[in-house]
């Protein structure tokens, strides 16, 4: 299959390449639909907008992975630094979205964020009244907070494994210098958990960039085309209507650009 993307007219060429970097479907600077922060009838609409598949993909993947970075390393100091009661109950629950897909929580979301009947508005909305209008979390945006559910233990388990692993004395010598509270993370802490994190965060941006799951969840969910526009979702189409026919040259290309990123990533 991946030889395909290297061929043009029965010779080697980066032709299929080129065709989806220069073209606005799969790359686009400018926003070309979409909708986010837009309110409309009462009704909040978080969408994401639509920069192009490939691009799409890149955005999602790396806002991903910056909000699993900032919940992992939060909950990572809460666990690793605090005693509290029932401490082992909530190290367990933290661990349970592994155990659930990202096509999962895309389609409980999709169902839970209904503007109309979705079980989250009806709280927030008619029952607590905490917010004046109905929130509307599909397509991109949708995709995102799916798989940030879903991958936020990755970017925890292994910074609180680097934060265990750091010697006491280190920060006991910073706090008698005068370091305290955030100069003493800042200054200390967070460099020592710095290859942890690394670690989980390019884990979860190349789980979210090759997540099929959560895509799909939402356009279960709701059928928003917008769920569509990333590139696990175009790669997948394209296999399915391969059944009756031949993969194109130019879902091969996107393939290979998709680990040729993953690569690059590591």
């Amino acid at each position: 299959m991946f030889v395909q993307a290297f061929i043009y007219q029965t010779k080697i060429s980066l032709y299929w390449f080129w065709s989806i970097i220069s073209s606005s479907d799969y790359f686009s600077i400018q926003s070309t639909g979409g909708r986010m922060l837009e309110l409309r009838r009462g009704i909040m609409i978080l969408w994401g907008t639509d920069h192009g598949i490939f691009l799409n993909s890149l955005i999602v993947a790396f806002n991903v992975t910056i909000a699993c970075s900032v919940i992992g390393v939060v909950l990572a100091m809460i666990m690793g630094r605090y005693n509290f009661p029932a401490k082992r109950v909530f190290q367990i629950v933290l661990l349970v979205p592994l155990l659930a897909t990202p096509f999962v929580n895309a389609y409980v979301i999709g169902k839970l964020f209904n503007p109309r009947n979705g079980l989250i508005n009806w709280l927030l909305n008619d029952v607590l009244r905490l917010i004046p209008w109905r929130l509307d979390i599909d397509g991109l945006f949708g995709i995102a907070v799916a798989q940030t559910l879903a991958y936020y233990p990755i970017v925890y388990m292994n910074t609180v494994a680097s934060l265990n692993s750091i010697d006491p004395s280190l920060e006991e010598m910073a706090e008698n210098l005068g370091a305290k509270g955030f100069r003493l993370f800042r200054t200390v802490t967070f460099p020592l958990i710095v290859p942890g994190l690394a670690a989980g965060a390019i884990m979860t941006f190349i789980f979210s960039l090759e997540d099929l799951g959560a895509p799909i969840g939402f356009v279960g969910a709701r059928a928003n085309p917008l769920a569509r526009r990333v590139v696990s979702y175009q790669i997948y189409n394209s296999f399915a209507e391969a059944l009756t026919g031949g993969i194109s040259p130019r879902t091969a290309a996107l393939a290979v650009l998709i680990l040729f990123v993953t690569a690059l990533s590591y």
